[in-house]
């Protein structure tokens, strides 16, 4: 059970540490401090489109969603929920990647990326604290060993070929990308 729970919620903190450089640069950009002059922004939501949306949600669908549907058919409905979640964040990304097109194209465009920039973050922390709190929990006390050692096989399997350790460099390469170029903000995080 702890090698499944550490590896999602380190999962987690790598897709929140993103999150904060991207409010960063927010931020930054609502103030007239930065301009997407690099590829940060764009690499930013690569990452979490690549990452989250393909990599991370699907094993949480397939694996410990499924089981936990199994063991605790009562929680169907917010498993469903968070399903929905992960479509809804998708369609939030494309949005926010839309915006970020037009901001490039155009700086006057900076509220629209500002705009779905938080709604976009206000979403995926919502939706991750959920999991935190609902899902992990929940699930801690009603998988069995076995339950844990089949999900903790699948986060951490390096010989699929979508999921592998070329796929995984290459996250992690995208994702020591983003915190080196990221600027700091000193407007909290209030999400």
């Amino acid at each position: 059970m702890t090698q499944a729970l550490d590896i999602i919620r380190r999962e987690h903190t790598r897709i929140g540490s993103v999150l904060t450089c991207l409010r960063a640069l927010s931020v930054e950009v609502s103030r007239g401090g930065w301009r997407p002059h690099s590829s940060l922004l764009f690499t930013i939501l690569e990452y979490l489109d690549s990452f989250a949306a393909t990599y991370h949600h699907p094993k949480e669908e397939q694996h410990l969603f499924k089981m936990l549907r199994q063991r605790r058919p009562e929680c169907a409905a917010t498993l469903d929920r968070l399903i929905r979640e992960h479509t809804e964040g998708r369609a939030l990304l494309a949005q926010l990647r839309e915006s970020l097109d037009a901001f490039w194209r155009d700086p006057r465009s900076v509220d629209r990326f500002r705009q779905a920039a938080d709604a976009y973050l206000t979403f995926e922390r919502r939706h991750m604290e959920s999991e935190e709190t609902e899902i992990l929990p929940l699930a801690e006390t009603a998988l069995k060993t076995r339950d844990w050692d089949e999900i903790g096989q699948a986060f951490s399997d390096s010989e699929d070929p979508l999921f592998g350790k070329s796929r995984a460099r290459l996250y992690d390469e995208l994702y020591d990308y983003v915190l080196e170029h990221a600027p700091v903000s000193e407007e909290p995080d209030d999400d």
